[in-house]
């Protein structure tokens, strides 16, 4: 959403098909049944556990400087800044996000505006990680304060 020519604010929800991931330690022991006292070492397993079709929200609030732009905020429900570069009369968009600072996230993306307030965008996905390092496509609808104000007033309660 556009608040100004300056300034502006990011929020989504996305899906994703793998949330995250976390890893529990399971110590077990045997008990004689007859004193109920431990026999043997107790055994140490790790479980590593992944979510799947995690929701995660992003809300970020940005200030653009000529043809730069700097965002921070909240990424994929974990911290982040970003930055992008504008070409093209703003309809073309460079940028670069990067999240969950403990296990980094890179994200770089192209945006291009097809028609005033659609956009398509494609770029690669943790970047920073060899093994996890994807691509991805898709698109999206862009609203400003005026398009908010439009729909709201539509709005009954």
């Amino acid at each position: 959403m556009r608040t100004g020519l300056d300034r502006f604010y990011e929020a989504a929800l996305v899906s994703t098909p793998v949330g995250p991931d976390s890893e529990k330690t399971t110590t077990t022991t045997n008990v004689d049944p007859v004193t109920g006292q431990p026999t043997g070492t107790p055994t140490a397993v790790n479980e590593k556990v992944v979510y799947q079709s995690k929701y995660k929200f992003t809300a970020l609030i940005g200030k653009n400087f000529y043809n730069f732009g700097i965002k921070a905020g909240v990424i994929e429900s974990e911290g982040g800044v970003g930055l992008e570069y504008y070409a093209l009369r703003r309809q073309l968009k460079l940028g670069v996000d990067t999240f969950d600072f403990e296990d980094l996230k890179v994200r770089p993306y192209v945006r291009y505006n097809v028609v005033k307030g659609v956009y398509l965008q494609g770029g690669g996905e943790d970047v920073a990680d060899s093994k996890n390092r994807s691509f991805f496509v898709g698109g999206g609808v862009l609203l400003t304060s005026e398009d908010l104000k439009a729909l709201l007033s539509r709005v009954s309660l």
